[in-house]
């Protein structure tokens, strides 16, 4: 099954990875959850599979989202509300036109 979707909002769409380093709990990840949803970023992503709608969910730590904000913006955002959650943590931010998952 492929699953896919394509650019068509207004606003960017952003590819977000936070690593929390050490052995980070379920807790800390819930905190980060929360934090990211305030970003604008989810967990999951809508996508078309044999001209049905589906939603796709993340691995731990993988957002996506839109924003207003340019790349370097959106990645001192995430990293800080990671630091509030760990002290010591790794950010990568992607602008994303289209994207594609294989279960």
């Amino acid at each position: 099954m492929l699953l896919c979707a394509s650019k068509g909002d207004v606003m960017p769409n952003y590819t977000v990875r936070v690593e929390l380093e050490g052995s980070p709990t379920r807790e800390e990840y819930a905190d980060l959850h929360e934090r990211m949803k305030k970003l604008g970023f989810q967990q999951t992503v809508m996508g078309v599979s044999e001209g049905k709608n589906v939603i796709v969910q993340l691995p731990t730590g993988l957002y996506y989202g839109t924003s207003e904000d340019q790349t370097n913006t959106v990645s001192s955002n995430v990293y800080k509300a990671a630091t509030a959650v760990r002290k010591v943590v790794g950010v990568f931010v992607a602008k994303t036109e289209t994207w594609s998952s294989r279960p």
